[in-house]
């Protein structure tokens, strides 16, 4: 199966957020404050504006 390249763009966008998310959850558990539910809860609350915020850049680097 081939994928084309707008395609492979879709992909890479999907495999970053989750990226992303992962590493987000991984550094708020560390906090041996933070419940697992509470780390996902705040981060789905904040997650819209925090993964679009590229300050101080234009766009994301």
């Amino acid at each position: 199966m081939k994928i084309r390249g707008h395609e492979q763009v879709i992909i890479y966008v999907l495999i970053l957020k989750d990226c992303v998310r992962r590493r987000v959850m991984k550094s708020v558990i560390a906090n041996p404050f933070c419940s697992e539910t509470a780390a996902k809860d705040a981060m789905e609350a904040v997650w819209d504006v925090c993964y679009n915020d590229t300050k101080p850049f234009d766009r994301a680097p």
